[in-house]
């Protein structure tokens, strides 16, 4: 089964894995893990603190 995968040249949604001429990325977010341990990077870059 493929999944959703998003284009960022063009800012579509595709079942393709490569669409303009460029590869895309997965629309879905990952998958959640309370015991995060990459977390307080990921929230260091987005929110800057």
């Amino acid at each position: 089964m493929k999944k959703m995968r998003f284009c960022e040249s063009c800012s579509s949604y595709t079942l393709l894995s490569e669409h303009c001429g460029k590869l895309t990325i997965s629309a879905h977010p990952p998958k959640f893990k309370p015991a995060d341990p990459y977390g307080k990077y990921r929230r260091r870059l987005k929110y800057g603190v």
